[in-house]
């Protein structure tokens, strides 16, 4: 994603934050890559806070989602791990 097409979406992520909590102060504090398998878009997660509210927004099919905990997130990291031991052992038999 170029630099255009990047400030564009963090425009529209604030735009539907600001939708979700009329009248807060937004600010994006991280996004991240979400590593999905076989999955071709929906790879960017934002932490974002809205006054005090921190929030996780995702996307699905090109939509922006509020995620309603970090579940989510504890749920990718243990897909990542095996993925990550997976690869290893697939390696490792190439040795």
């Amino acid at each position: 994603m170029n630099k255009i097409q990047q400030s564009k979406r963090q425009r529209d992520l604030h735009t539907f934050v600001e939708s979700k909590y009329p009248n807060a102060q937004i600010k994006i504090i991280k996004d991240f890559p979400i590593l999905w398998s076989g999955w071709e878009m929906d790879n960017t997660g934002w932490i974002v806070s809205a006054d005090k509210t921190k929030l996780l927004v995702i996307t699905n099919h090109g939509q922006f989602q509020i995620e309603a905990d970090a579940s989510f997130l504890v749920d990718q990291q243990k897909l990542y791990l095996d993925t990550l031991k997976d690869t290893e052992e697939a390696l490792s038999l190439l040795s």
